[in-house]
């Protein structure tokens, strides 16, 4: 019993010795919670997941050196992160949640749009938000007195690209196109960029909108390249940034002085995805690892370089630079203030004034970041390299080899709908593909199947995991995805969806529903929400017939579609057990009384169109960008396809999907291009109206018995 007390007592002292070091040494005892909604799925994931690490950064390096000193009192800095799923109106409904919560110090979402929307909350709260990463000008024109942004201003991202390319160029652009996102930060930012062209004296020949995280802009490329662009400028996000380069590729525009855009270049996975594609695209960019500046909690832009590298495992970009900035700006505020009452905090950011590792940081009256330049930088040899403005770190500008813009293609009205036609057809080839197989699923069973863009995505991110670790061509790499998605999709219709395969058919939307978004979290965790392309020698290689170019890379997808569905329509129509699928389509009681087993139909019916989700995935990966994210527009236009062609008919998904494909390129071509969708669904409703059953559709599945 004696020992036993000895021993509690050694072990009081030694705990308690340790309390007295730790206090000593200023480590914190209480703990200040910093909210923030970010896009942890979604269009915006990968943006979203860049700000996380920023965040984290910050609290890592804060609580590391003592925590947050508030008068005399150190306290723990605790971020708590909750999910927008890329969507505005989540972002203020997460932030009215904290302040109910409690919590009245808010770092910002990622965008500009989720920005906005949390603004207007945290100004009706009276709660406080420092953010870093919703750049429109327009969120700072309402009169908020509670947020405060760290970053440049959305006006000056093009800007600063001209300025640097008037600058540093020995063969001045004279003539710039714009291709903008219909996106408030974007049209802000296009705006900005003609107006310092107008300053500049370079004539802006077209602004061209087109649909926020689109990856086709063809049509817009393709009514710019008739006007002979110096410089292509795009206002876009990652997947527009993407879709520019390699779209233009496609279609033989090579403007001489090259490209340039926000966002995009910056991030990682533009040079991962477009490869030597990307060298010599211009970006603009709020911090590069070379810009002057320096502050107590991570030095200098160099230092903080250092210590998130060691923290990742990679280069911080400016997305990750911004994020630390905001939260370093509110933990400023909470020491100078010498409170955690909002009020105090506000009224510390707003006299704020000091030079940090990502700039001067210094507040206007409506909350926006006046001091702090924007960057620009160029990609050189694979590498993102800051070239303006010139300092003793930053590169020459490398100059473009010599090109034409209107190379291989041609420039008349006539040549540019024969352009946009054929860019529609073998643009439609894909989408029949895609919807060729959700089509057969729906006619054959009456189920929707709400996770086939998932098992499109899949389908990419196998053939990419082929090509990248053996060298497999993804056309080879085809084969592999259609298999193994065969087994996975025989497996899920046979032990999940068959329990409820008489239930309404609400029952079955929810449970592929949920399958879809148990998929792409999945394939988020395993793989991260990257974009990523399957690269190839060809897929962005064209010839040209007269004034038009047909891409190699979606003539073999187009071709392949045809093929598939040749070889699908002929499996059903003459083998033995082609013809159980479509009887047990027809009549599900009389395909029993038949001996037909209609489990295992069901069951093969369901592998056959995840087959070929996993080969038009394959096929996307290789001539576009795909991310976990892409799945649900995928599963949408797989919708419109069937519903379009007529259910349970190959053929008439396809020829749906084509429809589909040059409805949207005229529609682009001629229209604005943000009209896009809506012209989509305009033809979708008149189909309907005129022929309910789809192009090719067969009145019997109308009429078809669901005998148990």
């Amino acid at each position: 019993m004696r020992r036993r007390v000895r021993v509690l007592l050694g072990l009081l002292l030694v705990t308690g010795g340790q309390a007295r070091a730790a206090l000593a040494a200023g480590a914190p005892k209480d703990t200040v919670t910093v909210g923030a909604a970010l896009s942890l799925t979604g269009s915006l994931a990968r943006e979203g997941a860049l700000t996380r690490e920023g965040y984290d950064h910050c609290a890592t390096v804060v609580n590391k050196k003592g925590g947050v000193h508030v008068g005399d009192r150190a306290y723990k800095l605790a971020l708590r992160y909750q999910d927008d799923q890329s969507t505005p109106d989540v972002a203020g409904r997460l932030v009215e949640q904290m302040n109910s919560s409690g919590i009245k110090l808010v770092l910002g979402p990622y965008g500009s749009a989720s920005t906005e929307a949390a603004a207007a909350i945290v100004e009706r709260n009276g709660q406080v938000m420092v953010e870093g990463a919703g750049a429109d000008d327009k969120i700072f024109a309402k009169g908020y007195r509670r947020i405060f942004a760290v970053l440049s201003p959305a006006s000056t991202y093009l800007g600063a690209i001209l300025r640097a390319h008037v600058e540093l160029s020995q063969d001045k652009p004279k003539r710039v196109a714009i291709v903008s996102a219909d996106d408030g930060f974007s049209k802000t930012a296009a705006k900005g960029g003609e107006a310092e062209a107008g300053r500049q004296g370079l004539e802006v020949v077209g602004v061209e909108y087109v649909p926020n995280g689109t990856t086709d802009v063809s049509s817009a490329l393709t009514r710019l390249r008739p006007k002979r662009p110096d410089l292509v400028l795009g206002s876009v996000h990652l997947q527009e940034g993407i879709a520019i380069v390699k779209q233009s590729q496609e279609l033989g525009l090579n403007p001489a002085g090259g490209f340039g855009e926000t966002v995009a270049p910056a991030t990682p996975d533009f040079i991962r995805t477009l490869g030597k594609s990307a060298e010599g695209v211009m970006g603009s960019a709020q911090w590069t690892p070379d810009v002057p500046g320096h502050d107590d909690w991570f030095g200098s832009a160099a230092d903080y370089n250092t210590s998130f590298r060691a923290k990742f495992g990679r280069e911080a970009v400016y997305h990750n630079a911004e994020a630390t900035a905001a939260c370093l700006a509110m933990v400023m505020a909470m020491e100078r203030a010498g409170s955690l009452e909002p009020d105090k905090v506000r009224d510390a950011l707003a006299g704020l004034d000091v030079d940090t590792f990502f700039g001067p940081i210094r507040f206007d009256p409506t909350g926006k970041n006046t001091a702090k330049p924007m960057y620009v930088i160029q990609i050189q040899d694979g590498k993102v390299v800051t070239i303006w403005p010139r300092g003793s770190l930053t590169q020459p500008l490398r100059p473009l080899a010599p090109g034409s813009a209107e190379a291989g293609g041609g420039t008349s009205p006539g040549e540019r709908f024969a352009q946009s036609t054929v860019y529609g057809l073998l643009q439609g080839g894909l989408y029949g593909l895609v919807g060729v197989g959700f089509s057969m699923v729906w006619g054959v069973t009456n189920i929707v199947n709400l996770s086939q863009g998932a098992l499109v995505v899949g389908g990419a991110y196998i053939a990419w995991e082929l090509n990248a670790t053996f060298g497999l061509d993804p056309l080879i790499g085809m084969l592999v995805s259609a298999l193994v998605l065969f087994i996975l999709g025989y497996a899920v219709q046979r032990s999940l969806i068959n329990l409820v395969m008489n239930a309404p058919i609400f029952m079955t939307l929810l449970l592929t529903f949920g399958l879809e978004l148990a998929t792409v979290n999945a394939l988020v965790w395993a793989l991260t929400g990257d974009y990523r392309s399957i690269p190839t020698g060809y897929a962005t290689e064209a010839f040209a017939v007269g004034g038009v170019r047909v891409p190699y890379g979606r003539l073999v997808g187009f071709a392949l579609a045809v093929a598939l569905t040749a070889a699908l329509a002929a499996f059903l129509g003459r083998t033995r057990l082609g013809r159980a699928i479509r009887g047990t389509g027809m009549d599900r009681g009389a395909a029993r009384l038949m001996g037909i087993p209609v489990a295992h139909i069901y069951a093969v019916t369901f592998g056959l169109a995840a087959a070929l989700a996993g080969a038009a995935g394959a096929v996307i990966g290789t001539v576009s960008t795909f991310s976990p994210a892409a799945a649900g527009g995928f599963t949408l236009r797989s919708f419109v396809v069937a519903v379009l062609g007529g259910l349970g008919n190959m053929w008439g998904a396809l020829a749906g999907g084509i429809l589909l494909g040059v409805v949207e390129a005229w529609g682009g071509q001629y229209l604005s291009g943000t009209l896009v969708n809506a012209i989509a669904f305009a033809v979708l409703v008149l189909v309907l109206i005129v022929r309910p059953s789809g192009l090719l559709g067969r009145p019997f599945y109308e009429a078809r018995v669901e005998a148990a």
